[in-house]
């Protein structure tokens, strides 16, 4: 078969793929990130004849981060605004999982991008597309390699080892070191596959996995912390990048009835009372006396008022 392309270097070919490309003798490599927030809003007001004097909206940066500041769902969500207020548009995607249902052409491109991607890697590779399936089940916002390890059942070498080959297929982003994380709407894709493809055994086994090495992690860096044994400054260090996930882990596990949810949820309180986080903390303690009014569960509705007494009191002082 003859070559498609000149075999001189009278021509410059573009390409573009979500998977890496290795051939750095013929290839320049440029890694392309989602769009910044002014480069997304111009395209958003472009695309959707916003006035001039509406330009400055700050809604309209918001729809831009409700769309991932991807530009496909950023030009889809354009038609919408075009006879719809910026700030109606923003309230009626915040009020949906996932930003972009409440605009079906858009869900519909973006998930047929996504789609492509999911398909070649379950083709190509099951084993890793049922990894995926698992790290969409983690309820916090990053990906702890250590954390993911658990979840999977496999040593943190391989876990990283693993995540990184899926970064470089652009299904996950990297987010520090030994931290990776999805991109939010393609989150919401993978979950669902997880939904779909994963019995509710497999959900319960990968999660009770998760409780159990954050309640270790954490139990061990509250010692430290009190104690000042072991190393308190890798402690807070872990602290102060694992806060987000766990609350998240700690919310699951009460909704989710885990025999662990309790002694999270201590565990939790205990490292972050003294931090300011509030809103955090009665989150977790007012889930927590919800679900247990709801199952008669008396033990942790007490918990859960105290934690809520102690948190009020906290806050106050």
């Amino acid at each position: 078969m003859a070559c498609l392309l000149p075999g001189d270097d009278s021509s410059l070919v573009l390409i573009t793929s979500r998977v890496a490309l290795h051939d750095p003798d013929r290839i320049t490599l440029t890694e392309l990130d989602v769009l910044p927030a002014d480069e997304a809003v111009r395209i958003l007001v472009a695309s959707a004849g916003v006035p001039a004097e509406e330009a400055t909206d700050p809604a309209l940066e918001e729809i831009c981060r409700a769309c991932g500041f991807l530009p496909l769902a950023v030009q889809a969500v354009a038609v919408r605004l075009r006879f719809e207020e910026p700030e109606e548009l923003l309230s009626a995607m915040r009020e949906t999982y996932s930003p972009l249902l409440e605009i079906p052409d858009a869900d519909r491109r973006v998930g047929a991008a996504y789609a492509v991607s999911w398909q070649a890697l379950e083709a190509a590779d099951p084993l890793q597309a049922g990894l995926l399936r698992v790290l969409a089940m983690h309820p916090g916002s990053e990906l702890e390699v250590e954390a993911c390890a658990a979840m999977t059942g496999t040593t943190a070498r391989e876990c990283r080892r693993r995540m990184a080959d899926l970064a470089t297929k652009h299904l996950l982003q990297r987010q520090g070191r030994g931290r990776f994380g999805f991109h939010d709407l393609f989150l919401a894709y993978a979950r669902s596959l997880a939904v779909e493809q994963e019995p509710q055994e497999r959900w319960d086994e990968v999660l009770d996995r998760l409780f159990t090495h954050l309640l270790s992690r954490g139990e061990a860096a509250q010692v430290a912390l009190t104690t000042g044994t072991g190393d308190p400054e890798a402690a807070r260090t872990w602290l102060d990048r694992e806060r987000t996930n766990l609350i998240a882990v700690t919310v699951a596990a009460v909704e989710r009835r885990s025999p662990h949810a309790r002694r999270l949820a201590a565990m939790t309180h205990a490292l972050l009372g003294s931090l300011g986080a509030t809103t955090e903390l009665v989150r977790i303690w007012s889930t927590m006396r919800d679900t247990a009014e709801t199952d008669h569960d008396r033990p942790s509705r007490a918990d859960a008022l105290r934690g809520l007494a102690d948190t009020e009191r906290t806050s106050a002082t």
